[in-house]
């Protein structure tokens, strides 16, 4: 047991789209489906955390209007830029981070000190936003989801 956060991307395939429609053919015939339903959309984690109640805490405050309930939550773009945004700066002024980026305390959440494991959360965050931010999602949309 314990928090288990995930990020996840979806992209959305149209039939009326070249690329998305091929796309969306070639999976159909992959997953060998015998009727002729669309695949709409593929989903894939891009993110995964555990016991990184910093963050969680972020997106409870930032994104689920302050519900900390195990729900799926819409991320936009510039959600995560501000998420990135506010971990490199906690991670070139150490001082801030008990302002910027607060630990959780939690049934099972992990440690709340500030310590070598609260910054290693914080270098796999950036790796994580690095890539979802990258031109290569600039079409996927972004959920959030957290269990514990």
């Amino acid at each position: 047991m314990g928090l288990d956060m995930y990020l996840s991307g979806r992209l959305y395939l149209s039939e009326y789209e070249p690329e998305r429609k091929q796309l969306a053919d070639a999976i159909t015939n992959l997953l060998a489906m015998d009727d002729d339903t669309p695949v709409n959309s593929i989903e894939k984690q891009l993110g995964y955390w555990r016991k990184a109640n910093q963050i969680h805490n972020w997106f409870v405050n930032n994104v689920q209007d302050g519900k900390d309930n195990c729900g799926t939550y819409y991320v936009s773009r510039e959600d995560l830029r501000e998420l990135h945004n506010t971990v490199t700066e906690v991670l070139l002024n150490k001082e801030k981070a008990f302002e910027l980026l607060p630990c959780k305390s939690g049934c099972f959440f992990g440690s709340t000190d500030y310590d070598d494991w609260y910054f290693t959360d914080l270098e796999d965050t950036v790796g994580i936003l690095n890539k979802v931010l990258s031109d290569k999602y600039k079409d996927w949309t972004f959920n959030y989801s957290s269990s514990w």
